[in-house]
């Protein structure tokens, strides 16, 4: 999955109708998230709109059965270079399950 992922990145979109590429998305634009694997994020904007957040290191815990718990940072926004957490399911408990992990930058898709 990580390959498929990192060429469907690779990809030219014209910009005038996917947008380019972002170091933040605001908290108010970003409808939900899921993890694609250790290493991307994909989030959901309003209008369809989609980004995927390849992040700057493999994120352990992150494509198994972790909760990550993103927060945005004081501007309200998710920017490149902001750090988050992933966390265990045990018994209904929040453990953590890795270290902060990194975000990159947003690509659409």
């Amino acid at each position: 999955m990580e390959a498929d992922i990192d060429d469907i990145l690779s990809y030219e979109l014209d910009p005038a109708e996917y947008g380019e590429p972002r170091t933040c998305l605001n908290e108010s634009d970003i409808r939900g998230y899921e993890a694609l694997g250790d290493r991307h994020i994909l989030f959901r904007g309003r209008q369809g709109r989609l980004w995927v957040n390849a992040l700057r290191a493999r994120c352990l815990g992150l494509g198994r059965d972790g909760i990550f718990v993103i927060e945005p940072n004081s501007g309200r926004r998710y920017c490149d270079m902001d750090r988050f957490s992933v966390v265990d399911r045990v018994e209904g408990l929040r453990t953590v399950a890795a270290p902060n992990c990194t975000l990159g930058e947003f690509r659409p898709v």
